[in-house]
């Protein structure tokens, strides 16, 4: 028996395999009764706004404008530091979304993943929709979708990683330990706004 390259190996596994993952896909399909092919894959939606916010740099606050913040709280510094939150958290997760966008399609049908992209996503257009605060009521407001979010993002890491131990041989590791190491740096980043 000849050798053959490497290349032409995953190309003959590919085909071997593919008859499998298209039988596993249609059982999954009439399992769920799913009216897509696919009931993981996370939803097509428009993308004016995503682009929109995509287009925004992040700002970034250092440690130590935090800590000079905390010192001499008056209202109006509170509302302001509100209004900086409002705006940078949908900026962020904009970002992130586009990140997960950019994955192989397969990776971000995996169920762990497409879970935390529904979470970024429903999080994306309830806080892009937050009108300006402009007085403490509205701070308050405000603090209450921000901890209902908190919540709801309980699960991320954990999914996250489970999601990335799943996916790995569908993606280089280098572009795998990217995507994981931008997704947690940025999940630590929103918890310390919040």
């Amino acid at each position: 028996m000849a050798l053959r390259p490497l290349s032409s190996l995953k190309h003959v596994y590919a085909i071997q395999l593919w008859p499998r993952v298209q039988s596993v896909a249609l059982k999954s399909h009439q399992l769920h009764g799913a009216s897509s092919p696919n009931p993981t894959a996370p939803q097509w939606r428009p993308s004016a706004a995503l682009d929109e916010w995509c287009q925004r740099d992040a700002r970034p606050i250092s440690l130590r404008q935090l800590t000079f913040f905390g010192r001499t709280l008056t209202e109006a510094r509170l509302i302001g530091s509100a209004n900086y939150v409002r705006s940078e958290l949908p900026t962020r997760i904009a970002h992130r979304l586009r990140d997960m966008q950019t994955l192989p399609y397969v990776v971000v049908t995996n169920p762990h993943l497409a879970h935390v992209y529904e979470l970024y996503y429903r999080a994306f257009e309830r806080f892009r929709k937050v009108p300006e605060i402009r007085t403490i009521r509205d701070n308050d407001k405000f603090c209450e979708v921000v901890k209902e979010m908190l919540k709801e993002h309980l699960t991320v890491i954990p999914r996250l990683a489970m999601g990335v131990l799943e996916v790995q041989g569908l993606m280089k590791p280098e572009a795998t330990d990217k995507f994981m190491t931008t997704m947690l740096r940025s999940v630590g980043v929103d918890l310390i706004f919040a």
